[in-house]
């Protein structure tokens, strides 16, 4: 199966070369009715969110802009206060998202609306992906993200694909410097193209090169001079391709590919004094390919659309202190279906259908002793319905059912939102929905300690968000504040029990709650040059609400 998709993924590669020859003048390709998108906050919702709102979304170019950074690890630091990226060394390194302060498995990747973050872990390792071949971010809170999944107790963060309408050819490169140090420890490199080989035809793609050699200078407070880290060099290479074919102005078809490799080394503590990390022995690589053919289909005001999707990950992690390597390959295949209906002028229908089967296998997790192949599947569906009943308010609602195999029985998971617009540039927004996260395979089957009799925890998330852009002769400025909370039911949480061994439990109660109050502002020095801020903050409070338990209410 996966030379099959590099052979597919060559032959495409070897007709947009044959397109980006063929020269062509202004956008003339056909578009679908097009889904207004103000890229500076939210969206018009579409087959995969109801009630938008309070969606936060942002583009590529301007985060990259921000940060400075084509690393989605890196980029994300600017989404929101919210979103802490929690990294583990310099470029390469692990890094996991964590909404809202909840564990990281609460935060859940999608790409274009297909899931990547697998089973095993219940995480997503940031660190090996690139934006290349990405247009935006969007990040959705768990109390509007049941239309993608059911377990988003935190957020989904979804990586929408780029598609280009334009021919173009770009290269290029960045070298990063670092005052105390040598040479220039991170190198970057970057190629992609476009073309239309046809006038309903257009084909992106590009590769990228990242890499470290992971000697980058430190403050050692112990004895009070810079010092080199060491042994966490980094390896990253990135591919992507994206075709898109519209044969009328009611259909279009998508295919969306996507590569990426990644070798790191894994610092430990330093041995020597006066030296950073320098255990040269242990090293952890990881690979994911993902391939996804998504098309959409207007039957007058019926709209539709499917995709189908098969991505591979592969991870291994080596070290000589252990006689084997703890390696797993992952094999995820989906299937969506997608459909919204306008039953009035101020309602609309929608539904949907999702199919997800993971297939595990490695040496880390195993069923029984004779079994170390773990299969997992998702279905679920849903229906919704967005209504207007006056100019000033909008509400939505939803149903959700999820079951996954292996764990327990189907859940049945409500959302509900409410927007209050009394004048253009005042928004209030209320939000709620029921979650649920099924144990991750690591929990239930992991070698080291997995507990089989682990139960889903179960979540109530809820979040009230004012928004506010007031009219000023010579600023833009908007001011948002959002309260919210979490409750969750059975959390599971890794506990030691020996010295060396830790073992998943349930928690019978907990919550987190906060505050988030976002400004930004921007104004116009001249017709050209434009001055924009922005600040954010967050507090935050978790809670142990378990009755009896010595940590109740900490």
């Amino acid at each position: 199966m996966r030379q099959a998709l590099r052979l597919f993924s060559l032959l495409i590669v070897l007709l947009s070369a044959a397109g980006i020859v063929h020269a062509q003048t202004e956008d003339t390709i056909k578009h679908l009715p097009p889904k207004s998108i103000e890229v500076t906050a939210k969206r018009e919702a579409d087959l995969q969110v109801v009630d938008s709102r309070t969606v936060q979304t942002k583009p590529v170019a301007e985060l990259v802009q921000e940060t400075g950074s084509t690393l989605v690890s890196d980029a994300l630091r600017a989404m929101s206060s919210a979103l802490d990226i929690r990294r583990y060394g310099p470029l390469g390194s692990i890094a996991i998202p964590s909404f809202r302060g909840l564990p990281a498995e609460y935060t859940i990747i999608y790409r274009d609306g297909i899931r990547l973050t697998n089973e095993q872990l219940g995480q997503t390792d940031l660190g090996q992906l690139a934006l290349r071949g990405v247009s935006r971010i969007e990040l959705i809170p768990a109390s509007t993200a049941v239309l993608l999944g059911g377990d988003a107790i935190g957020a989904a963060i979804n990586l929408v694909s780029q598609q280009q309408d334009s021919i173009l050819c770009r290269v290029g490169s960045a070298q990063t410097y670092y005052d105390r140090g040598s040479g220039l420890p991170e190198n970057s490199y970057y190629a992609e193209f476009a073309g239309r080989p046809d006038q309903n035809l257009s084909i992106s793609g590009g590769a990228s090169l990242d890499r470290s050699t992971g000697r980058y200078p430190f403050l050692d407070t112990s004895i009070g001079q810079f010092v080199t880290r060491e042994n966490s060099d980094a390896l990253l290479q990135g591919a992507h391709l994206s075709a898109r074919w519209l044969p009328d102005t009611s259909s279009s078809l998508e295919l969306n590919s996507n590569y990426f490799y990644a070798d790191r080394g894994v610092p430990s503590s330093a041995s020597i004094t006066g030296r950073g990390a320098s255990n040269f022995r242990a090293r952890q690589s990881d690979q994911q390919e993902f391939v996804t053919l998504r098309g959409e289909r207007i039957f007058g005001e019926l709209q539709t659309g499917f995709e189908a999707s098969y991505q591979f990950q592969e991870n291994t992690y080596t070290d000589p202190t252990y006689p084997l390597a703890d390696k797993a390959l992952i094999g995820m295949t989906s299937i969506n279906l997608r459909a919204a209906l306008p039953i009035s002028d101020a309602v609309r229908f929608y539904s949907g259908l999702d199919l997800i089967h993971s297939r595990l296998t490695g040496n880390t997790n195993a069923l029984s002793t004779s079994d170390s192949i773990v299969d997992r599947t998702r279905i679920a569906s849903y229906v919704a319905l967005k209504a207007s009943p006056w100019t000033a308010v909008t509400t939505a609602a939803s149903v959700r059912w999820e079951a996954i195999s292996g764990v327990s029985g189907p859940q049945f998971l409500p959302q509900v939102s409410l927007t209050y617009q009394p004048v253009t540039n005042f928004t209030a927004d209320l939000a709620y929905s029921r979650a649920f996260h099924a144990p991750t395979l690591n929990d239930l089957y992991w070698k080291g300690g997995g507990n089989p009799n682990l139960h889903s925890e179960l979540a109530n998330t809820g979040q009230i968000q004012v928004q506010w852009q007031p009219q000023l002769p010579i600023v833009d400025l908007s001011l948002g504040l959002t309260e919210f909370y979490a409750s969750m039911q059975d959390q599971i949480l890794w506990i030691p029990i020996t010295s060396q061994l830790y073992r998943p439990i349930n928690i019978d109660q907990t919550q987190t709650e906060g505050t988030e109050i976002t400004i930004k502002g921007s104004v116009s020095i001249t017709p050209r040059i434009r001055l924009s801020a922005q600040e954010s903050y967050t507090w935050m409070r978790a809670m142990n609400l378990t009755p009896g338990s010595q940590d109740y209410e900490n």
